[in-house]
């Protein structure tokens, strides 16, 4: 890209397709594919450097005068004398990122989001089988809407044992569920956690409002 630095920003994952060398002694990383023999550093502290595997989520590139100087791309100073403007770029790669997301936070049912990073708030299922429970469901589900939070709903005309393990491989990070088991209350339950707590629907309201 021009410039004689670069900076790369990994996430370690045991499938990532890069080797990077990280130290235990010092603050530094190299990627295998840049000779660490050639850098001073690695050089003294080569005995404290383990290898790890890594997804490249992002790039810094420090590109200096050079596209400046050829495009002509001056400022000028407090003295009055034209500069070149000093330039950078990065880079950052969403589908490797969400792809570094989902293969370091996952389980044996699929994936388990971060709540700052879960596609909606709320995964909703309705898993009654009377009208009654179905239009509860409904609902909730406006209830939610109008409360200004994203909800998945599904409704759908399928086994409650299908929808759970739907909803688990999806990995939305709470779930809500109302059901002919749960009567009046509401079943909820975080993704990342096995314990299932009945709410009632204002004891629901007061915690995502919290």
């Amino acid at each position: 890209m021009g410039g004689k630095k670069s900076n790369e920003f990994m996430a370690f994952c045991p499938v990532g397709e890069d080797r990077v060398l990280v130290s235990d002694q010092v603050d530094v990383a190299f990627n295998i594919e840049v000779d660490p023999e050639k850098n001073e550093l690695y050089a003294r502290h080569k005995s404290s450097f383990h290898e790890e595997k890594g997804i490249e989520i992002g790039h810094v590139f420090q590109l200096g005068v050079r596209y400046s100087e050829m495009m002509k791309a001056f400022f000028m100073d407090r003295t009055g004398a034209h500069q070149p403007v000093v330039m950078g770029c990065y880079g950052i790669g969403v589908g490797r990122l969400m792809a570094a997301v989902v293969e370091t936070n996952n389980d044996k049912d699929g994936i388990v989001w971060p709540e700052e990073l879960s596609p909606f708030t709320i995964h909703l299922l309705s898993l009654g089988r009377n009208s009654d429970q179905r239009k509860k469901a409904e609902q909730l589900h406006d209830r939610l809407l109008k409360q200004g939070l994203e909800v998945l709903f599904d409704d759908r005309d399928e086994a409650p044992a299908t929808k759970l393990k739907d909803a688990d491989l999806l990995g939305i990070t709470h779930r809500l569920v109302i059901g002919d088991k749960t009567a009046e209350k509401i079943e909820y339950k975080r993704r990342n956690e096995s314990q299932m707590i009945l709410f009632s629907e204002q004891e629901l309201f007061s915690k995502f409002k919290a």
